[in-house]
């Protein structure tokens, strides 16, 4: 498990500084930037509150202890995003022309995650999945 710093509140912009560090085009900088203020927005709608995690590679989001979204800012695929879905979640991102992928380590991959490029499909199904995954996320602190 990459080190990480503990996690704090992300409705402010640290996730955005950190990826903007990201060796990736402006474009997909912006789609990073995108997937975590529509984080922070499915947060701010379900009164949730929203954390975030700092690893050495990555940018997580959290609710309810359950990180929902990984963003790569460095390592082996900076600019890659992984998501906690449910099946269905999947599908739909499959039929948006997103190429579904295994996530980093073996725990995320018996949870449901999958690793995408967040820039081979529509920015609207990008935030269906997010919510999607927020929801998985929101679920799984209820049981």
């Amino acid at each position: 498990m990459d080190s990480h710093t503990p996690t704090q509140p992300a409705g402010d912009d640290r996730p955005l500084r950190l990826l903007d560090r990201t060796p990736v085009g402006p474009e997909h900088k912006e789609r990073l930037f995108h997937v975590v203020r529509e984080g922070q927005a499915q947060a701010a709608a379900a009164g949730a509150e929203l954390q975030a995690e700092f690893g050495a590679e990555h940018v997580a989001l959290i609710v309810g202890c359950n990180q929902f979204v990984r963003l790569f800012r460095a390592g082996s695929e900076p600019g890659a995003v992984e998501l906690l879905l449910p099946d269905d979640g999947k599908k739909a991102l499959a039929a948006a022309g997103f190429t579904l992928r295994e996530p980093a380590g073996q725990v995320f991959k018996l949870f449901g995650w999958v690793r995408i490029d967040p820039m081979q499909g529509p920015e609207p199904a990008l935030d269906a999945a997010v919510g999607s995954a927020f929801a998985k996320a929101t679920l799984a602190k209820k049981k």
